[in-house]
This record gives structure tokens, sequence and C-alpha cells, in this order.
């Protein structure tokens, strides 16, 4: 686990996948990777339930979703999606 900021943007590997995801729920593809965004109080949670490892990304309301993006070549390059 990983966080940056105040508030945090909180970066966890190995996270367990959100039980609010069900297949052929929308996903948001950011540069070929497909994160699964999920509403919780303050933030929104992005996750990557057709991952062989999930990857799970807080991003508080204060800061712009597009900083997802920045973590996009890392995942693609940790493990085939």
């Amino acid at each position: 686990m990983a966080a940056y900021g105040d508030p945090a943007v909180v970066v966890v590997c190995g996270a367990p996948l959100s039980g609010r995801f069900t297949p052929g729920d929308p996903l948001l593809a950011i540069n070929d990777v497909a994160w699964f965004a999920e509403e919780r109080s303050g933030a929104v949670v992005f996750s990557l339930p057709r991952a062989i490892v999930n990857v799970e990304v807080t991003i508080p309301r204060k800061y712009p979703a597009e900083l997802l993006s920045l973590l996009t070549d890392a995942v693609k390059q940790a493990q085939p999606l």
C-alpha cells in the first residue's frame, strides 16, 4: 500500500475485488486498462476486476480522476490484462 498527498490518493496492490462488481458491469477504459469505478464516501475507488492481481486506487473527490491515467503504464507492465 502507498499513499500520496493530503487527502491521500491510496494505491493497494493485491486488494480484494470489490463486492459490488459483477461480470457485465461497465468498465472505464483508460489507455487500454479497464477499471471498475465505485463511488464511496468522499472518493472514487477504481479497481481492476480482469487483472490477475487486483490493484485498487482511491482518489478523493478533491483531485481529478485523470490521475488514474498516470498509473496505467505501470499496471500494463506489471501484469497481463
